[in-house]
């Protein structure tokens, strides 16, 4: 029975130490979407898509995806990103009628991908198609949590679309990410509380928390906080994690002793361990003369809180006796203790 408990505590210990490894997502179908919607259902299961364009001349082709990398239905870690191949249109070459220079002149451009790439890179890209950085409609979404910090600052929606020919006064449209660290918060008391509602408390403060077991033999304290760290009060920055250790019940063997008061000129009787409650009577061998007699009392005590955890029982004898106190505990385990009564106390 001992070695399951220590193997289940065991395992319990490693459950709330070792970190959770990254979260796998299902990778969903996207061929044949635009590259928009694409974009959109990757995110919404948290993955992201990098793009990569093969010419068409089919301009009802332009913008679908043609290819995805992993493919439908893989697992790929949350965060991760799924390679697409999409269609970008082309017109086909035609004989010039008119001077080189003249749609140089009608300022005419092919809008590049500026998707994935930093506010920094994207600024680089639109210039050198002739677009102006500065006049574009830039939009941000504040993100807060550490997995969208990984896309903190990167374009995820560009209108219009990579590939279009536009003319270079074309107002472009940006819209991504700025990661903004959630708000420093104060550490909240949580011990003695259960480990759940612990939890809970921690959550509602916005803080992450996790832990390990410590064994008791106190059923009362069982998977209640006994420490926290870091302690109560400590300002931290939202979103860190609280270690927690908490009691996990284990019972152990009945334990019984005894010690003599001089003063009272009798025995206390100890017990601990087991399950509660215990059934605690004297065997002796009863003399021809005092047959009939209860020569020895046993009466149990308030707990003392000198000896926390322990039971307490006050021996009394009317003769010097040899006895065996038997302890049964609540699911009848005896533990027997020989009890040499050398002094009379009625």
């Amino acid at each position: 029975m001992k070695r399951r408990l220590i193997f289940a505590v065991a395992v319990l210990a490693v459950f709330f130490s070792v970190p959770a490894q990254a979260q796998q997502v299902a990778v969903p179908n996207v061929v044949g979407m635009t590259t928009e919607q694409a974009v959109k259902t990757l995110e919404a299961v948290g993955l992201r898509g990098p793009i990569n364009f093969e010419r068409t001349s089919n301009q009802a082709q332009h913008g679908k995806v043609t290819k995805q990398s992993p493919a439908a239905g893989q697992k790929a870690a949350r965060g991760s990103g799924v390679v697409l191949t999409a269609y970008m249109y082309q017109a086909p070459a035609v004989k010039a009628t008119v001077a080189p220079n003249v749609k140089e002149a009608f300022g005419e451009t092919v809008m590049p991908l500026v998707y994935g790439k930093t506010y920094a890179e994207a600024k680089a890209a639109l210039e050198k198609a002739g677009l102006s950085y500065e006049k574009a409609t830039k939009e941000y979404t504040l993100v807060r949590t550490r997995d969208d910090k990984l896309i903190a600052g990167e374009i995820r929606e560009q209108r219009p679309a990579a590939g279009t020919r536009v003319n270079k006064t074309t107002q472009v449209w940006l819209r991504g990410y700025s990661y903004q660290p959630p708000p420093n918060v104060t550490v909240p008391d949580v011990r003695n509380l259960p480990f759940d509602a612990a939890g809970a408390k921690l959550k509602a403060a916005g803080l992450h928390y996790g832990g390990g077991s410590t064994t008791t033999t106190r059923k009362e304290l069982d998977r209640k906080v006994a420490d926290q760290k870091p302690a109560p009060g400590t300002i931290v920055p939202g979103e860190t994690q609280v270690h927690l250790t908490y009691w996990l019940y284990a019972e152990s063997a009945l334990e019984v002793k005894a010690q003599f008061m001089p003063e009272a000129k009798t025995y206390l009787l100890m017990v601990r361990g087991g399950a509660l409650p215990y059934d605690v009577v004297a065997s002796y061998d009863v003399p021809k003369s005092m047959a009939g007699q209860k020569i020895v009392r046993i009466t149990p005590l308030t707990d003392s809180p000198g000896s926390p955890g322990w039971k307490l029982y006050r021996i009394t004898n009317q003769i010097p006796i040899e006895a065996v106190m038997v302890v049964t505990d609540a699911k009848g385990r005896k533990h027997n203790y020989k009890l040499h009564l050398t002094q009379a106390n009625k």
